[in-house]
Order: C-alpha cells, then sequence, then structure tokens
C-alpha cells in the first residue's frame, strides 16, 4: 500500500498519525541520536582517531568513526581553503581519511 492509503485508514479510524508529518529521523531511536544506540549495541564506536589527508598527513581528530560517512563533506571538523571530502573510513583503526574534490583540478 502507498502511503497516502495509508493515512486514509488512519484518518478513518480517527488515529492521530493520520496527519503526523513525515520523519528524517529514526524512528527507533527515540533521542534522535543513533550514535548513542550504536555505541550501546557496538561499545567503542564513539572512541577518536585520526583524521587524515589522502597522503597521511593527520589534520585533526576526531571523536568516533561513527560520526562520518565516505562522500561527507559538512560536519567533518577541519578547516580548510578547499572543501574536504570523506574518502575513507576505518572503524578498526579508527580513521577518517579526507581529499579535495578531485574534479575541481585537472
Amino acid at each position: 500500500m502507498r502511503k497516502n492509503e495509508i493515512r486514509k485508514i488512519a484518518a478513518d479510524y480517527n488515529l492521530p498519525v493520520a496527519e503526523k508529518p513525515d520523519s528524517q529521523d529514526i524512528c527507533f531511536v527515540p533521542t534522535g541520536k543513533y550514535t548513542q544506540v550504536i555505541d550501546r549495541l557496538k561499545p567503542g564506536a564513539l572512541e577518536g582517531g585520526d583524521i587524515l589527508h589522502i597522503d597521511g598527513t593527520v589534520l585533526g581528530k576526531h571523536d568516533g568513526v561513527i560520526n562520518y560517512t565516505v562522500g561527507q563533506r559538512r560536519g567533518i571538523g577541519i578547516s580548510s581553503s578547499d572543501p574536504l571530502y570523506v574518502i575513507s573510513v576505518d572503524a578498526k583503526s579508527k580513521k577518517v581519511k579526507t581529499h579535495i574534490l578531485l574534479d575541481k583540478y585537472p
């Protein structure tokens, strides 16, 4: 069934969720902080580590690889004149590698 069909059924039964706005968060995480759930299920997921440039230079520190995804550009926590993107996340070594947008340069 489509969402609008489900909403119609809910409205027919006078359920308050019939008009509930769509959620952009994980619905089963009451606080919206999925990192807390993962840290509880996988202790150590919020342990800090290095943020590296692709060439191996340490650019800074992070508060857990769980906070990063490949392709991420915002919220990396590193200041740079060029936009940095996460290119790899290694949970075992607790390293996050970044690089500038490759197609910006010849």
